[in-house]
């Protein structure tokens, strides 16, 4: 695993050989619950390897760091994930009462989301372990990265999903030669970059949620997220009744928080992005927009600040939450008087 020196449980703080350990951590486990692993690195060797000079002349993706990577770059399994731009939105941040507002524009991504970056790493490791089969579960787009890689690596997948998901999505899937199956029911990693020398601070992280628990987790100084009541909503990539202890303990180390975001402002957000700024996110991803307009309400972001709204997806893998607030196109005559007639009635462009 490179320059990867231990696996450490961020919870109780265990330490394991770094290998593969898919079920999280043994000791948490055996208490009831499932707590991913966080690499420890060699700090002195990946502060020789990421040089600013030396990244500058590697190729522009998610492979450029792929000391980090547990993967053998000679059997990687790329569509070219990685290397999305910031994206300034200056007309959002002076909406928002903020100084700079940026996205980290995740939707140019091969399958137009972060979890192509997730996909290309796991495919890649199931094919040097020879696995005949990828599996994945999934809301829509986890499991059309997955089946998109798995198509590039020449292995079938099969994905199971829920009814819920939006027939758009399951078409995204399927498109990639996926097997898609359907269930009735609802049955991640901070990376230490001081090392590196990239940056010379944590930013302070904070979850834009629809039901709030990693909120109710902090408020109460829990050390896992308890399960909460939730409802429908448009946010179906973050429709969960729990979150995990890795966000829980990565707000904590960045003296985070947590902001739980109505909605109704969800839709309305996701509307403004793409006609103030040519930005259409997924309703999950419209969630970041509205939080960081919420903590700036709050006080928690300050005038002064610099906030990146993480957008995870596009708004096109599910146009059904934005589809009643826009007008039906109208047929017109192939006339300049029908033309008129009709952008003033139905848009009230004059």
């Amino acid at each position: 695993m490179g320059v990867v020196t231990a696996l450490v449980c961020p919870r109780c703080g265990a330490e394991y050989p770094a290998g593969p350990l898919f079920d999280g951590c043994p000791a948490c486990r055996r208490g009831g619950l499932g707590v991913n692993l966080w690499p420890r690195y060699d700090e002195t060797a990946v502060a020789r390897t990421f040089i600013r000079a030396k990244l500058a002349e590697r190729s522009w993706d998610m492979w450029r760091y792929s000391e980090l990577l547990p993967v053998d770059l000679g059997r990687r399994v790329a569509l070219g994930e990685g290397g999305t731009p910031l994206t300034e939105l200056p007309r959002l941040a002076g909406r928002y009462g903020l100084a700079r507002l940026y996205a980290k524009d995740e939707t140019r991504n091969p399958t137009w989301s972060f979890k192509d970056r997730l996909a290309a790493v796991a495919v890649s490791r199931a094919l040097e372990a020879g696995a005949r089969v990828v599996l994945d579960s999934s809301t829509g787009n986890q499991g059309a990265a997955t089946a998109a890689h798995a198509a590039k690596a020449g292995l079938p997948a099969v994905v199971f999903t829920f009814g819920r998901v939006p027939w758009t999505m399951k078409v995204f899937m399927a498109a990639y030669g996926a097997m898609v199956l359907q269930i009735d029911d609802d049955a991640a990693r901070r990376r230490t970059l001081e090392a590196c020398v990239l940056i010379e601070r944590l930013p302070r992280l904070a979850a834009a949620e629809r039901f709030g628990p990693l909120g109710q987790a902090l408020a109460a100084g829990l050390d896992r997220v308890p399960a909460i009541t939730t409802s429908p909503t448009v946010a179906i990539s973050i429709d969960t009744d729990v979150s995990t202890i890795q966000a829980l303990d990565a707000i904590r180390a960045t003296k985070g928080a947590a902001v739980t975001v109505p909605e109704e402002a969800i839709v309305a957000t996701q509307l403004e992005a793409a006609r103030t700024e040519g930005l259409f996110p997924e309703p999950s991803s419209a969630c970041a927009l509205a939080g960081a307009r919420l903590l700036r309400e709050q006080g928690w972001i300050g005038p002064g600040e610099t906030v990146v709204a993480f957008i995870t997806s596009m708004g096109l893998k599910d146009p059904t939450p934005s589809r009643p607030y826009l007008p039906e196109p109208p047929f017109v005559e192939p006339t300049v008087e029908a033309t008129l007639r009709a952008l003033r009635e139905v848009y009230g462009f004059t």
